[in-house]
């Protein structure tokens, strides 16, 4: 088993995010599974099957793990992104929907639910765009020595 001096400069400290990420989007979704069930009618994210919601957390978690010592992890980015983007739309058009009269009842909580998940993109933004330092080696893997794609 390869110690930490071994398999940390692979994963550097952007596949360190990936991970840290990855465990709380994991975090997240299973919150969904045992959670109860809510469905608010000014929130589209709680009208889709609960499948649904759990799948896109663990998706992206699953990529951030996979990616997280690959050189490439621009998908891992990319997906890790995606569930908090969708709460924090979701979050704002039921406050948008709260705040307009006659219409369906929204969420008056929307804006502040929001924030929390803008935070969360703004995050994964961040750590997406740094650069490693050191750089993570180029290690070459099986199916790159042979001249295939990695």
């Amino acid at each position: 088993m390869p110690d930490a001096q071994t398999w940390y400069p692979r994963l550097g400290r952007r596949g360190g995010m990936l991970l840290l990420m990855a465990g709380l989007w994991a975090y997240v979704g299973t919150g969904i599974v045992i959670g109860p069930v809510v469905e608010v009618p000014g929130l589209i994210h709680t009208q889709w099957p609960t499948w649904v919601r759990v799948g896109e957390w663990y998706v992206a978690a699953v990529f951030g793990i996979v990616h997280a010592w690959r050189l490439r992890d621009t998908a891992a980015w990319a997906l890790l992104l995606l569930p908090p983007l969708i709460r924090a739309v979701s979050f704002l058009w039921g406050w948008v929907v709260w705040l307009v009269p006659g219409g369906e009842a929204g969420y008056p909580r929307g804006l502040w639910a929001a924030v929390l998940y803008l935070f969360m993109c703004g995050t994964v933004l961040l750590c997406a765009g740094w650069p490693d330092h050191p750089p993570r080696p180029a290690v070459a893997r099986e199916g790159e020595a042979r001249g295939g794609r990695g």
